[in-house]
């Protein structure tokens, strides 16, 4: 579903700016057979370059493992787009073209009856050229449709022979295929005015061929337009699938009859559509709307439905659901720690409160419930690691390095601090963190919003990566970002466990949307 109204969304950008440019610059002059040409070129290009694809965008790259951790850490904290939260009316406008296109096939198919059955109620004779001729008791003007002319008896006897010109003409162009092609882009596109006036504006130009070739067999031209306001007076077309003798545009067809014949050189202008195909194909590659275009793609009609269904969970669930989220939220110890930094003292106290843990539990949607098991380890993670955080910083003399602090969920006698300065244990002792110590200083563990201090090194080994179930030995900036699907990280003892000695510096677990699917 996704694809296909990507597809039609494409088309119809295509075929209002090709015709458009059309009408300005080609539909005066007087050459009636490239003028076809070019109505039907512009058909064949609007359902074609939806198909052209460029690809433009690049991965961002990212320096430092350290930083690329930090990355993954803030991409599985931003929110994640829940399974079922597709917009509905995606799927309510696909209903509502589906039915658009049912009811305009419908009326051809009908259309296309209608003329089965006047040809087999009339009667048959074959002219020279093979041409069938169908003459009809009823009072309908006339018309050509593949092989077949219609013609009342009573047009038959009064200018039987300047009609049957007429008809031939279109007979011999072929114009019943340009009718079939119109007619089907104007049901796929029946939303958008520019293929029915595409599909008239070819009509109009079977006409003027029609007209010239009946001119060109020597007919008297004057004769020949009072033959057409004749029949055009108060006359209907019998559909409009058929080439019609009495086409509506008769002031166009005597005006283009009169015309002085154009300049050959100007079917240079026809080259418009060389630059215009190339400016829609690098649109539609800009990255913001091939992104925008790729999302709805990736869209299934019945997946749509039942996300929808997957919603109307009972009141009583939802409720069981955060009662148990609420259970699992346990409050954190309180922590104060003092700092000396030169003249300056500091305190800073970190606080993790039980309420504000359950009132975030009830913020939650409940349809987070329903995710995927990796990405609610991911999510719980995170919101662990958020509650650890000390939020409070404090930015210290543009010549010395920043304070990060970071507290463990495991009871600790003291809080270590990364940086340079002085300690202060919670016993009141303060003790010097001197810089030759540098080496032996590590954070606990690096959290989502914290940056790593400046001069800090890490004696722990790099992450291990498992991507899609196989460990990945390439560096993390090669990795499309916007391919990630949903990401874990698992750390200390539960890692080594599972992966073994490698794993000492935690792994990343990375599964991308190709997999997942």
């Amino acid at each position: 579903m996704g694809t296909f109204l990507v597809f039609i969304m494409k088309s119809t950008c295509c075929l209002a700016v090709f015709y458009l440019f059309y009408r300005l610059l080609l539909s005066r002059d007087t050459f009636h057979r490239f003028n076809r040409m070019a109505l039907l070129s512009v058909i064949v290009f609007s359902i074609a370059i939806p198909f052209i694809r460029l690809v433009t965008d690049e991965p961002a790259t990212v320096q430092g493992t350290v930083s690329d951790f930090e990355r993954l850490l803030q991409m599985a904290g931003a929110p994640v787009e829940e399974e079922g939260s597709f917009p509905f009316w995606l799927a309510a406008l696909f209903v509502v073209y589906a039915g658009g296109c049912l009811f305009f096939a419908g009326r051809f198919l009908y259309s296309l009856c209608q003329i089965v059955r006047l040809i087999r109620s009339g009667e048959w004779a074959v002219l020279e050229d093979g041409t069938r001729l169908v003459v009809t008791d009823r009072t309908i003007p006339p018309f050509s449709w593949m092989k077949y002319i219609v013609i009342s008896r009573i047009d038959m006897e009064e200018s039987g022979a300047e009609i049957l010109a007429h008809e031939q003409a279109h007979i011999r162009a072929c114009h019943s295929l340009d009718m079939w092609l119109a007619g089907c882009c104007a049901v796929l596109h029946w939303f958008n005015p520019a293929a029915w006036l595409l599909k008239q504006e070819l009509q109009n130009v079977h006409e003027y061929e029609a007209d010239e070739s009946v001119i060109a067999h020597g007919v008297d031209a004057k004769h020949y337009q009072l033959l057409l306001i004749k029949k055009a007076v108060g006359a209907q077309r019998f559909t409009s699938m058929a080439n019609s003798f009495n086409h509506s545009k008769l002031k166009k067809r005597i005006t283009m009859m009169l015309k002085q014949k154009s300049n050959p050189w100007a079917r240079l202008k026809f080259l418009y559509v060389l630059p215009l195909a190339a400016v829609t194909v690098a649109a539609f590659a800009h990255p913001e709307i091939s992104r925008r275009l790729e999302k709805v793609s990736d869209v299934e009609f019945v997946e749509v439905l039942t996300s929808q269904q997957n919603k109307k969970v009972s009141q009583a669930e939802k409720q069981k659901a955060v009662e148990k989220l609420k259970q699992d939220a346990e409050p954190t110890e309180q922590e104060s720690v003092q700092m000396k930094q030169g003249s300056k003292e500091m305190k800073q106290k970190t606080k993790a409160m039980k309420e504000k843990a359950k009132q975030s539990v009830v913020d939650m949607k409940a349809d987070a419930v329903e995710a995927r098991e990796d990405t609610q380890q991911v999510r719980r993670d995170v919101v662990e690691a958020r509650n650890e955080v000390l939020e409070d910083k404090k930015q210290m003399r543009k010549d010395k390095p920043e304070i990060e602090m970071a507290v463990n969920r495991e009871p600790r006698e003291e809080v270590v601090v990364i940086g340079y300065g002085s300690m202060k244990q919670q016993d009141g002792k303060v003790f010097d963190i001197l810089k030759k110590d540098k080496p032996l200083l590590r954070p606990l563990e690096l959290k989502s919003n914290m940056r790593p201090a400046k001069g800090v090194e890490y004696a722990k080994p790099d992450p291990l990566v498992i991507l899609d179930g196989v460990e990945y030995t390439g560096t993390l900036d090669k990795i499309d970002a916007n391919k990630i699907e949903s990401m874990s990280i698992l750390k200390d003892e539960r890692a080594e466990e599972i992966y073994g000695s490698k794993a000492a510096g935690g792994v990343i677990l990375i599964t991308t949307k190709r997999v997942s699917k």
